[in-house]
């Protein structure tokens, strides 16, 4: 949940729980006020009303009047229902028939029902009339609070419909305050979003929060200081890198020139020992597996020179040394069929280039034979936007990843990130593996 949203949650549940007890307490007072004034009016009106039978009670006497009150005149008697009965307790008149007719816009059932829920009701009042010893009738006196509950429904709807233009204008007001100054967010998260995906240049500017401000220092000097590590790591690994490849260039070197030389010096001893000496004897036998460990020995020194650093590579170039690596690679493993695509021209690539992507190539080889079990495979070089891609693609087990991160695949990160470039690695369990690179090929730092 965000930040705005939760700021005006709470001010509308803060507003609603004071809304709730403004409307109980307006409530509570109204139905007070109310039974006050009911109570006061049925006195006032009872008293009245005791005074006008003393004072016409023969004429009452006299004429036998079905109605001699004229009670229909009093409709402007909101607050009480005056009803007068014959002796045989017929209604013969009442003031409510101008008066209902008068209430205009009745509160709702339910506000109605909140403000009798909880009150007691204002019992009616009668008195009996007599005149001679004769019953005439009676008159009941009924407070009807009715016309005070739309008074009190038309004040607070007035008052629900000011609490509503504030309560909306307060939420306007929060959610435009709130995003305004949530603003630099944004820009906070698209910086730690361009840091993510490798842009060491990102900063932030100077806002005008001093909270916000200390964060964009924090933030650059974190940024800066970053820059730096990782310009001196890459620059740490190109160094380490390049001094691999010297010593192994060193050791093939050393190998084929000493071990190799030597190796062949005895291998030629030994075929003229064999070709000098008599099937039968022990010489000739000798001689023989001589010139067999000589030459399983010479095998396992070509290999081990053609692994530290490729001949090829150095003296016919990238293409060259790929083909061959492509063809011992499934003279050795038969079930597997790799195919090679190079469709640009490699020759006047960098040689830090060239022995990268011959590394990488031969890494990603060596771990299909291994773990893929696949029986396709593909490898893809191309000359693209002065980038040199490598796309290497199986259609074995896969991996997760996530999960899975061994030493050859850390290898060939290093060895990409060290060359200023880019590695994807795309596989999922089942559906084969894709390991995609883009090296520099003008040296500058992407």
């Amino acid at each position: 949940m965000s930040l705005k949203l939760l700021l005006n949650l709470m001010i509308t549940a803060l507003m609603a729980v004071l809304l709730v007890i403004g409307v109980g307490l307006t409530i509570h007072n109204s139905q007070e006020n109310i039974r006050a004034e009911l109570e006061s009016t049925s006195a006032l009106a009872l008293h009245l009303i005791d005074k006008e039978l003393l004072y016409f009670a023969d004429e009452i006497a006299e004429k036998r009047l079905k109605t001699p009150f004229s009670l229909s005149s009093l409709g402007q008697i909101r607050h009480l229902r005056v009803e007068y009965y014959d002796a045989q307790g017929r209604l013969r008149d009442s003031n409510q028939i101008e008066f209902s007719a008068s209430v205009l816009n009745p509160a709702p059932q339910w506000f109605i029902y909140l403000m009798n829920v909880f009150s007691t009701d204002v019992e009616p009042r009668k008195r009996i009339i007599h005149a001679n010893n004769n019953l005439v009738g009676e008159i009941v006196i009924t407070p009807d609070p009715s016309y005070e509950i739309t008074e009190v429904w038309e004040d607070s709807l007035g008052m629900l419909k000011l609490v509503g233009i504030f309560f909306v204008s307060v939420n306007i007001m929060v959610f435009w305050a709130v995003s305004k100054a949530l603003k630099p967010v944004d820009e906070i998260l698209e910086a730690i979003n361009e840091l993510e995906r490798g842009n060491l240049d990102a900063r932030l500017p100077a806002f005008r929060l001093p909270e916000l401000t200390q964060i964009s220092m924090k933030f650059n000097h974190m940024a800066e200081t970053l820059q730096k590590s990782i310009t001196r790591n890459h620059k740490l690994s190109q160094q380490l890198l390049h001094l691999q490849e010297e010593e192994r260039k060193s050791l093939s070197r050393d190998l084929h020139d000493e071990i190799g030389q030597s190796l062949t010096a005895i291998h030629a001893d030994a075929s003229a020992i064999l070709n000098a000496s008599r099937p039968d004897t022990p010489v000739h036998q000798g001689a023989q597996a001589i010139v067999s460990v000589a030459r399983q020995v010479i095998s396992i020194v070509r290999n081990i020179v053609e692994r530290l650093r490729p001949e090829t590579l150095d003296k016919l170039g990238l293409e060259v040394a790929l083909e061959e690596l492509v063809s011992a690679w499934q003279q050795r493993y038969k079930p597997e069929a790799c195919d090679l695509q190079i469709t640009s021209d490699l020759r006047d690539i960098p040689e830090a280039v060239s022995i990268t992507a011959y590394r990488m190539v031969q890494e990603c080889l060596t771990n299909v034979a291994r773990h893929a079990n696949a029986r396709q495979v593909s490898v893809n070089l191309w000359i693209e936007n002065d980038e040199l891609a490598i796309v290497v693609q199986d259609d074995g087990c896969g991996f997760n990843p996530k999960l899975v991160s061994g030493f050859g695949l850390i290898g060939i990160r290093e060895r990409i990130t060290a060359a200023n470039g880019e590695l994807e690695i795309d596989s999922n369990l089942g559906k084969g593996t894709t390991i995609m690179a883009r090296l520099l090929l003008n040296g500058r730092d992407k």
